[in-house]
């Protein structure tokens, strides 16, 4: 651990990379910093003891409800957890080692988690209206990342999941399905506000976490729901609140796996000559013929209908035409466009994924571009990192995306666009590969996610 930047000022923070990523150190902390690091090491390694047990004894109906409960009740593992989250979060929005200690113990995570949660709308992706997405403190993600190890101690993704292995792999499987099992037809089914529709009594009733975990943590209904607060490792200011949203919180870092949970749970009729893919809440069904992919899709919605942990419907509805259409026919899968020729099968991406993929670019390049100028104007070592860090996300992003895609046909020339721009821009502002290697941490891999330009912890 080795101070790279300290300001001199007492109001800014130098940057020290430690956790494997970098974080604030104000000059009024530095004499306390080692003292902090090793208490947050040792909450490390309690958090991984703690965790291990709880494996151990997950099925214990005695010892295992004990140990889950100990483990979201230590300020220990919490703040380990904190340190998780924070190495994701941009260098603005980190907290300092010493900040890390301190505000965890501000909120009883177990009683009362009444932190503030900012509140934002941003544009659908499909253009049409905004989506909701309520960005969580710093102590509320380390607590949902504690509940999302024990969550995940309780399942294993079901064949017909591919959330955990990728769009590249939902896709690859899809192709494989109509060339070599020749599936003939194909049909979608998506669950209808899928988070608003999780209810906290049902959570309650199903979840193998304490009550007072699934009330705080997963249903977050003590969290105070404001609108453009100031920055959360500096306080709050704002009196602006936001209705408590419905269901499971959209942004918690907790909701997508609670969600995977509960499809993995699905219960339907086999039916035979049909296959089932999932993907989020996007459920594809494929039949070597229309009848049985008809009785499988009627054995879908009910499978989806029985889901626990709250109450499902599913879209669209069956009343509309052309539910079912043949692999002949293109039909769209999470950002891209299939559809069998005489020559195989032809894979491209939609017109609006490429649109978010070029408008996320222009708007990412366009913010990294001004923080590279105004780190040169003022040779602020702390702005330019932070500016390199932006630049590895875009990368990161856009290489994701290629992957995912890797199968389409004729994204030459689009990616050699975009490969040129960003080896433009990183040319301009003399950004080498040792800066690159240096600058990187948890927080510059980014996933690419279909459905959302909303980044995932």
């Amino acid at each position: 651990m080795t101070v790279n930047f300290c300001s001199k000022a007492s109001n800014t923070p130098g940057l020290i990379k430690v956790f494997e990523h970098y974080a604030p150190l104000y000059p009024q902390e530095a004499c306390t910093f080692n003292n902090d690091a090793q208490v947050l090491a040792k909450a490390r390694q309690k958090e991984q003891k703690m965790r291990k047990r709880c494996e151990l004894t997950f099925t214990d109906p005695k010892k295992g409800p004990q140990a889950r409960y100990n483990y979201l009740s230590s300020l220990a593992c919490l703040q380990a957890k904190m340190v998780e989250a924070n190495k994701r979060r941009p260098i603005k929005d980190r907290l300092s080692i010493s900040q890390i200690l301190e505000t965890s113990k501000l909120y009883k995570v177990m009683i009362e988690l009444n932190e503030p949660v900012a509140v934002k709308d941003i544009p659908k992706a499909s253009g049409c209206g905004y989506r909701t997405i309520y960005d969580f403190g710093p102590v509320a993600r380390g607590a949902q990342l504690l509940a999302v190890e024990l969550i995940r101690m309780a399942y294993s993704p079901a064949p017909f999941q591919f959330n955990h292995l990728g769009v590249h792999a939902t896709i690859e499987e899809t192709l494989r399905l109509i060339t070599e099992e020749d599936y003939a037809y194909v049909t979608e089914l998506d669950i209808k506000d899928h988070y608003p529709s999780f209810s906290t009594e049902a959570l309650v009733d199903w979840l193998p976490l304490p009550k007072s975990a699934i009330m705080q943590i997963i249903a977050a209904s003590s969290a105070q729901w404001v609108i453009h607060p100031s920055k959360i490792s500096s306080g709050y200011n704002t009196n602006i609140i936001h209705p408590h949203p419905l269901g499971i919180p959209p942004g918690s870092a907790a909701s997508s796996v609670v969600a995977e949970f509960s499809i993995s749970k699905l219960k339907m009729i086999k039916v035979a000559n049909t296959a089932l893919i999932n993907y989020a809440d996007n459920f594809f069904l494929l039949g070597k013929d229309k009848i049985s992919l008809a009785y499988a899709l009627e054995a879908l919605r009910l499978g989806i209908a029985k889901l626990p942990g709250g109450k499902f419907t599913t879209h669209p509805q069956k009343s509309e035409p052309n539910l079912i259409r043949p692999v002949t026919q293109p039909f769209r899968m999470l950002g891209c466009h299939i559809v069998k020729t005489s020559d195989g099968v032809d894979v491209f991406p939609t017109e609006t994924n490429l649109e978010r993929l070029e408008g996320r670019l222009k708007i990412g390049l366009q913010s990294t571009e001004a923080m590279l100028i105004e780190a040169e104007k003022t040779a602020d070592k702390n702005l330019r990192l932070s500016a390199v860090q932006d630049y590895l996300r875009l990368r990161s992003y856009f290489c994701a995306w290629v992957k995912a895609f890797s199968m389409c046909q004729e994204l030459g020339v689009i990616v050699a666009d975009i490969h040129y721009t960003l080896n433009e821009l990183a040319n301009t502002f003399n950004i080498g590969t040792i800066e690159l290697e240096a600058a990187k941490d948890a927080s510059t891999q980014c996933h690419y996610y279909p459905n959302s330009g909303v980044a995932a912890y």
